[in-house]
């Protein structure tokens, strides 16, 4: 269950020097809800049983941020002793794409779903309205009509205003502070830094 190799990819995706990573078993790295999958696949393979070759996973790095990636994965033997190579593809950017394109999608079908009925209630109303007139002549349905038109050109604005937000926050991602500010004073050893508390943002890869 020990590395007996890592290389400089490795040492960039889980935030570990060399030395580190040689002294964890690769099950340390694996996310809770994933490690009896990447056990049950890497004994399996170890065992010459069948396993499978290439899955997804989370790892968790050194500062407890999680990434997603795609394992590759095959057997053989050193010196009789049976090993496992893997390799690990980053895939986290676009595992949160696809998440916040899905929530984005349900989010503007959920827009779009009251739009249709505030649009729907306001052609009722005008409608009715243009019927009454037709009977009556009375100018107070004009008056109404003409309400209810500005209030469906309100909300076809508030629509678009909606559809535009939801379009640009699409493009940020959930970001962790105290993980980021742990990341930003590791380059800073010789200094002592105190960080409490824990906090989430909305940000793109320019925080």
């Amino acid at each position: 269950n020990k590395f007996v190799y890592a290389n400089k990819a490795a040492q960039k995706l889980c935030k570990y020097s060399l030395e580190e990573i040689y002294n964890l078993n690769f099950w340390s790295l694996v996310h809770p809800e994933d490690i009896e999958m990447a056990k049950k696949n890497g004994i399996a393979r170890q065992d010459k049983q069948k396993a499978i070759d290439e899955y997804k996973l989370r790892v968790i790095d050194k500062y407890g941020s999680i990434r997603w990636v795609k394992l590759y994965g095959i057997s053989t033997y050193i010196s009789g002793r049976p090993i496992a190579i893997i390799s690990l593809l980053d895939i986290t950017t676009n595992i949160r794409y696809e998440e916040l394109m899905a929530k984005s999608n349900k989010l503007l079908k959920e827009i779009s779903s009251i739009f249709r009925h505030d649009i729907g209630n306001d052609l009722a109303v005008i409608k009715s309205a243009l019927r009454l007139y037709d009977r009556t002549g009375e100018k107070e349905m004009l008056n109404a009509i003409n309400e209810r038109i500005g209030q469906s050109l309100s909300r076809i604005d508030s629509n678009r205003i909606s559809e535009s937000f939801v379009n640009k926050c699409a493009k940020l991602e959930l970001m962790s502070l105290d993980i980021i500010l742990k990341q930003i004073t590791s380059d800073f050893p010789n200094i002592n830094f105190e960080i409490n508390g824990k906090g989430k943002v909305y940000a793109d890869s320019h925080i």
